[in-house]
């Protein structure tokens, strides 16, 4: 409420001429619509038709005959969008009335992928044919952006298996991605906070993700494509691969000398890591717990978990100067389990070293 005091006086002498009069008046400034989705700064993935949904806060004046105009502009240059916004081309501009949303799908004009876009919503009271100015900004909302970026093809047929008990993704890409991003976790039990995502990044559409997980863990994964932009753009569907027991062929062949893979990489690892999962003779998995040394050669202690005729036993197990390729294989040394003098100790029992081999 605002009070209004009028009073006429001679110009010239600056004589009263009239009585002084008071009146009040209410005067009420609506906020003009609150953008809500997309995003402000998003990257959009062009594609054909674009189905992106345009929405925004209808803000609350008491007038019943409100109406929203979105409004879309192309941006030239790198300045900020707000500086642009005056002289930039409009490229859609259509009342959308009552509703506070727009799909902006097959009938909408065709945006030119690689260019930054500014889009607002102007809100507009009207009295009859009158347009009331009623709102703060004369009903423009704040001004926001998009980047609709080029054509980025998702992975496809990802495929999933744990042949040395650590997860194996693979799929199909496209000659358009530049590097692959993967996005992992533990899956969380019912009723509990999910857990953070771990990433991972590789040019080839195949990748041994090398954490420390157990049989019978229910692993998470989605898998993203960067293209020109650099942004990674992801499917909406989250996979899960359950890791699984040790395989009876481990256990089969148990005591027998492993055959030895000719074509395994000579490239050095530059660097082993503590929750690393290496690959030893025969396939088995040796999980690091202590480790020293550098570019392939390594020193360090862990442990391996034993087939099914012994129950699964962790055992504990150490190496010195052993060598490692870029795919995590021992190539060379040995790595030998630790013992009591008569029995292996497992992985919760103290451990008496003496040599034995475990190679």
């Amino acid at each position: 409420m605002v009070e209004f005091v009028f009073e006429v006086l001679d110009y010239r002498n600056g004589n009263r001429l009239s009585n002084v009069v008071t009146c009040m008046a209410y005067i009420a400034v609506q906020k003009p619509a609150t953008l809500y989705m997309p995003e402000n700064g998003k990257n959009i993935q062009d594609r054909v038709p674009l189905n992106e949904q345009f929405t925004w806060h209808i803000t609350p004046s008491g007038a019943t005959n409100i109406e929203y105009e979105l409004i879309i502009k192309q941006l030239f240059g790198t300045s900020h969008p707000e500086n642009q916004w005056a002289y930039s081309p409009i490229v859609f501009r259509e009342v959308i009335s009552p509703q506070n949303s727009y799909n902006y799908g097959a009938f909408s004009p065709l945006l030119m992928p690689g260019y930054r876009y500014a889009w607002a919503v102007q809100a507009k009271v009207r009295e009859g044919t009158e347009q009331l100015n009623v709102l703060e900004n004369s009903g423009l909302s704040e001004i926001r952006w998009f980047y609709l970026a080029e054509d980025c093809p998702l992975p496809s047929n990802v495929r999933a298996d744990a042949p040395f008990g650590h997860l194996h993704l693979s799929w199909d890409g496209s000659m358009q991605n530049e590097t692959y991003i993967v996005e992992y976790r533990m899956k969380a039990p019912v009723g509990e906070p999910v857990n953070y995502w771990m990433k991972e990044e590789t040019a080839e559409p195949d990748i041994v993700l090398r954490r420390n997980t157990q049989e019978g863990d229910v692993v998470e994964y989605r898998i993203g494509a960067k293209c020109q932009t650099g942004t990674p753009f992801y499917g909406v569907q989250i996979g899960e691969f359950t890791i699984p027991r040790s395989d009876t062929i481990v256990d089969t062949n148990c005591g027998k000398e492993p055959e030895r893979d000719t074509n395994v990489s000579t490239e050095p690892l530059p660097i082993l890591k503590v929750g690393d999962v290496l690959t030893a003779g025969g396939g088995a998995s040796v999980y690091v717990m202590e480790v020293s040394g550098s570019n392939g050669v390594f020193s360090g202690k862990g442990y391996t978990i034993m087939p099914k005729m012994f129950g699964y036993t962790k055992l504990r197990v150490h190496w010195t100067n052993i060598k490692v390729n870029i795919d995590y294989i021992v190539t060379d040394g040995v790595i030998d389990g630790d013992y009591d003098g008569e029995k292996s100790i497992s992985l919760d029992k103290p451990a008496n070293t003496a040599q034995a081999n475990g190679g």
